[in-house]
């Protein structure tokens, strides 16, 4: 009887034992896992933040491009409405 109970609890042991070694490799393999995927989002967000920041940058040459020509292109004195009238009315 006692034998019986000594092996029970010995069985239990290594069960026991066997076990948290399973969930001990598991436990490591998932973390190592998690870490890798870490690497990977982070890789993800900088390309993210380069890709928006090389839209903003396109954007504002874009905008400075279009400001330059509507700036120099206002510069430049057509004649008015009225002049070209008169001079079509009264040739020289």
């Amino acid at each position: 009887m006692i034998l019986l109970i000594r092996f029970r609890f010995l069985l239990g042991i290594f069960l026991l034992a066997i076990l948290i070694t399973f969930f001990w490799f598991w436990l490591s393999k998932t973390i190592n896992q998690q870490g890798q995927d870490t690497q990977v989002i982070n890789k993800a967000g900088q390309q993210q933040m380069l890709s928006q920041r090389i839209a903003l940058l396109s954007y504002r040459i874009d905008k400075t491009v279009k400001l330059m020509l509507f700036t120099s292109c206002n510069n430049v004195r057509l004649p008015s409405n009225h002049i070209l009238a008169e001079k079509q009315h009264n040739p020289p």
